[in-house]
């Protein structure tokens, strides 16, 4: 168990300190070589111990923002059979007197893993200094409930922002999302299922029912979008999206198919930025490049950026601090034109 702990949170000997070590690897580090162990032991037979390493790396603890950044933590926006799911909602302590538009983001993990702190490790956060209010989300996690509870309580969270624009100083016409792996699975699904009856689910109850879960915006970053492998494109993810679906591929196949993105692109899709590394060890490229051609055919609104040497968050412009602001000017297009550049930070993750 120490060894797994010491390479999974630092990659390196135990002659240092532990709390020295952890300051040596960036937290997007640690998800991704997380991951890789857990995709390692599949065939070690050593899964849930590795499983359970990875869900304390990719569930850091909550750290505060920059002083001109306010936050508010752990707002229940619902109730679900398996408990109850929060948010947090960041602006800036100097907020704009109109109405702000949303940007909504939602981790990663594998599905089974993670929380919404992970906002920290990108620091999307930052996109409040666009004049944004930034709401990071919860949602169930496969340990407790199978897909489509994962949709359901995302999409609930967007008519939690509208039933509460007003009271709150959201702009309820102008909600955009951003997620990575699991969490870029999940946005992009929101994206390609607007005023679709049949992920919307009643999570929330009366209080929500009514809203729409409709996002005008979607930026994945390298989430799967076929989960059903196609020939000559294997993913790493398998076993995580059989804990997805609630059983192997041979038996729901027909979940995995409802749970893909792909399934409902069509030209009525939200404009997307599909962000994917060229060496990603864990989401094979080819799930974003067949994607955003699966859009354009169809009409849609939909911009790819292949970042050349990055892996699963990580590496070329994962790395230097270029991305944030890529992101920034794809909202601002899509959702609020001519609000002012932010400063670029690292950005494996939002």
């Amino acid at each position: 168990m120490n060894a797994f702990h010491d390479f999974i949170f630092d990659h390196r000997p135990r002659r240092e300190g532990r709390g020295e070590m952890r300051a040596k690897m960036p937290m997007s580090r640690r998800l991704v070589v997380a991951l890789l162990i857990c995709i390692a032991a599949t065939s070690l037979g050593c899964r849930s111990m590795t499983i359970f390493m990875a869900r304390r790396i990719a569930a850091p603890a909550a750290t505060s923002p920059p002083a001109d950044i306010a936050v508010e933590r752990d707002i229940a926006f619902a109730e679900t059979p398996d408990g109850p799911l929060a948010l947090d909602v960041y602006t800036l302590v100097d907020r704009p007197a109109l109405p702000l538009p949303v940007i909504v983001v939602v981790h990663g993990g594998g599905w089974f893993a993670g929380n919404k702190n992970q906002i920290q490790i990108g620091r999307g956060f930052e996109l409040t200094r666009r004049g944004y209010a930034v709401v990071a989300v919860s949602y169930r996690l496969t340990d407790v409930a199978v897909f489509p509870a994962q949709i359901h309580d995302v999409k609930a969270s967007i008519r939690w922002i509208r039933a509460n624009a007003s009271r709150r100083g959201f702009d309820a016409s102008r909600i955009g999302v951003w997620g990575s792996s699991a969490g870029g699975h999940l946005v992009a699904l929101m994206g390609v299922t607007n005023g679709s009856a049949e992920l919307e689910g009643d999570v929330g109850g009366v209080a929500l029912a009514g809203q729409s879960s409709d996002v005008q915006a979607v930026v994945d970053f390298f989430g799967p979008t076929q989960l059903v492998p196609r020939a000559g494109h294997g993913d790493a993810t398998g076993w995580m999206v059989e804990r997805l679906i609630g059983g192997t591929l041979a038996e729901r196949r027909d979940v995995a198919v409802r749970a893909s993105p792909a399934t409902y692109v069509s030209a009525s899709a939200a404009p997307i930025l599909i962000v994917h590394g060229d060496e990603d060890e864990v989401v094979d490229l080819y799930q974003s490049t067949s994607y955003h051609a699966l859009l354009v055919a169809a009409g849609a609104d939909s911009t790819l950026r292949i970042v050349k040497g990055g892996g699963h968050g990580r590496g070329g412009e994962f790395s230097d601090g270029s991305l944030l602001a890529v992101v920034g000017e794809f909202f601002d297009r899509t959702l609020a034109p001519g609000r002012v550049a932010v400063s670029p930070q690292r950005v494996g993750h939002p």
